[in-house]
């Protein structure tokens, strides 16, 4: 049946696309192999036509691009576009029953663009969240003074000695600072207090 064989590559695909935008899943790996290798052997036996498995590869990589690139959903668009007329395209045959069925594509291409819409929404979604660790995670955090600032001196942020500047101010031993910017091996702060101030 050319529309179980078609399901079968769609959800073999759906859980390749899956494991690698998100690895470490294992489990969408492993149905995605084995639907497709299910799918790949029903469609052995039906007449193939390979400009449409060319046009669903194309679409799939275009979902893929999608998570990489920041397009604002034109490769999910032109990925749609190609799965869709790959799909129609996928079996050559006169015969309508050998062909795969308007009403499993539309459901199939809805399913996966929703899909789609969803992982790139999370990986958007993580791109703009500040950095929590690291270096850059270092911005904004409060840290005491250790040797007197006038414009260098020693703080003490995370657990960690560093070299730290004032532009403005002159901090002595015990105050404390807002950390606003981090370089190679110094780190640039301001009085908390005033930077308090200024958010308010």
């Amino acid at each position: 049946n050319p529309n179980v064989a078609y399901l079968l590559m769609a959800l073999g695909a759906l859980g390749l696309y899956v494991e690698i935008t998100h690895p470490g899943g294992i489990l969408p790996g492993v149905i995605g192999v084995v639907f497709l290798l299910l799918g790949l052997y029903s469609i052995s036996v039906l007449p193939v036509s390979w400009a449409g498995v060319a046009l669903i590869f194309v679409a799939l990589v275009l979902f893929l691009l999608e998570v990489k690139v920041t397009s604002y959903g034109l490769l999910t668009i032109g990925g749609l576009i190609c799965f869709v007329l790959g799909s129609l395209m996928l079996f050559e045959s006169p015969i309508p029953d050998m062909r795969v069925s308007l009403g499993v594509i539309l459901p199939t291409a809805i399913v996966l663009a929703a899909v789609t819409s969803f992982l790139l929404s999370r990986v958007l979604k993580t791109h703009r969240m500040r950095p929590m660790t690291g270096v850059e995670g270092m911005v904004g955090k409060i840290g005491a003074v250790v040797v007197d600032i006038d414009p260098v001196g020693k703080v003490l942020v995370n657990g960690e000695y560093w070299d730290a500047r004032a532009s403005n101010a002159v901090i002595p031993a015990g105050g404390a600072v807002r950390v606003v910017a981090v370089g190679d091996k110094q780190i640039d702060v301001e009085p908390a207090n005033e930077a308090g101030k200024g958010s308010s």
